[in-house]
């Protein structure tokens, strides 16, 4: 019997893009931390050391990047002095609905 492992192929992470609407939502998380940020007078790197994360992380999540880790998100934004949270939207969507 043959016991070589046979590994599926999937396409990079980093290569499907997050919809629309994610990049929006990202966006105005990333205003929104570097707004309270800078009302502190705090650097990058001083929320970045508060956080426990790397300066590259306050910047991604200011830059609204949309894939940053969602631990890191809730540090970067408690050091701010914000907070994550989920609201209901004017409708659902659905798998295999139109947008």
């Amino acid at each position: 019997m043959n016991r070589t492992i046979v590994r599926a192929i999937h396409p990079q992470r980093d290569t499907v893009k997050p919809s629309a609407a994610t990049a929006r939502e990202a966006d105005a998380i990333g205003l929104a931390a570097r707004e309270a940020r800078r009302s502190l007078g705090l650097t990058q790197d001083e929320v970045a050391f508060a956080a426990h994360v790397s300066p590259r992380t306050v910047f991604s999540v200011e830059k609204g990047k949309a894939t940053v880790r969602l631990d890191m998100l809730t540090r970067v934004l408690a050091a701010v002095g914000l907070t994550l949270e989920a609201v209901p939207r004017d409708r659902v969507w659905r798998p295999g609905a139109p947008r």
